[in-house]
């Protein structure tokens, strides 16, 4: 859905299977992300805003000059996961691990699909045209 000058997208789900056995809710790119994984013209980092049940987090994604060096669409899934490692409250407050609460994967089609771990909702939010909708395939 689309409000306030920015796209979201949100999922609510009791259970689904991903690739890595876990349980947990999706939310699946549009278009495939780069097959070489380099997120160009990208801000110093770009970010989004991932909600989880009702906290949102910004997550910060490595900039354009270091995904340069990605070669796969990998590469750019562990920039995303790296992301999650310090996620920081939208409201204030430290930096977090999310990883025990979310992960990003690539499915054979090339799209990318953020994944909860545990039950509950998420929600991926972002301005539209800019690299984590543009280039990630979250339109």
């Amino acid at each position: 859905m689309q409000g306030h000058g920015l796209w979201a997208l949100t999922c609510i789900v009791e259970a689904s299977v991903t690739p890595r056995g876990r349980s947990g809710q999706q939310i699946k790119a549009v278009n495939a992300a780069p097959s070489d994984g380099v997120i160009p013209n990208a801000a110093d980092p770009f970010s989004f805003t991932l909600t989880l049940d009702s906290i949102a987090y910004t997550i910060s994604v490595a900039e354009a000059t270091n995904t340069a060096t990605n070669t796969t669409v990998q590469d750019l899934i562990a920039d995303i996961n790296t992301g999650f490692t310090q996620a920081v409250p939208v409201l204030g407050g430290a930096a977090i691990d999310l990883t025990g609460e979310v992960f990003a994967f690539v499915e054979t089609d090339g799209k990318i699909v953020l994944s909860r771990v545990t039950a509950g909702t998420i929600a991926f939010t972002s301005a539209p045209g800019t690299a984590a909708v543009n280039v990630l395939g979250f339109q």
